[in-house]
């Protein structure tokens, strides 16, 4: 019986590994390593990956955004998965300051881009950003993983824009 390359085995490995790619059917990250994809750009977490039940996630606290009236718009980061595992990565922003939406829609695409660069090793499709820069919800595939962005109304200030990877 013939023994297998190191080539094949290297190939084995990198296979399991690899997380965001054709290779995978969604998101697969390691949470130490995920918690901290947005520490960057000022979205560190706090408290560790935790678990609530069969739900895990570390998040970062809502940093404010200049928005440029008094009530001001804000960003936050979130991993979630099981114990093991991250298999969702958020960012929610929140828009309270009509006077500053544009300002927000632009920073959640500068954010959004660099999760998925570290996330899925991938350049942000110019439709994911028309899409977060107009406010409209859609799904796409990236890689083999799920990107989707929601507009979740509620409350009289405003709404909330989720940019979601799985």
């Amino acid at each position: 019986m013939r023994k297998p390359s190191r080539e094949i085995a290297l190939f084995a490995v990198l296979g399991i590994i690899y997380s965001g790619g054709a290779w995978s059917s969604g998101l697969q990250a390691n949470p130490s390593i995920a918690c901290d994809f947005m520490a960057e750009e000022g979205l560190r977490t706090r408290g560790g990956y935790q678990g609530s039940g069969d739900i895990y996630r570390c998040r970062s606290q809502r940093r404010n955004l200049v928005s440029g009236g008094s009530v001001n718009n804000s960003i936050r980061f979130i991993a979630q998965g099981n114990a093991e595992t991250v298999t969702q990565l958020r960012l929610d922003l929140r828009v309270n300051s009509r006077t500053g939406v544009q300002r927000a829609h632009r920073q959640l695409v500068d954010h959004a881009r660099s999760l998925m660069k570290n996330a899925l090793n991938r350049d942000m499709p110019e439709e994911i950003e028309a899409a977060i820069l107009g406010a409209n919800m859609g799904t796409w595939d990236v890689g083999g993983s799920p990107v989707t962005l929601k507009r979740i109304t509620g409350g009289v200030s405003g709404y909330e824009l989720r940019f979601r990877i799985q």
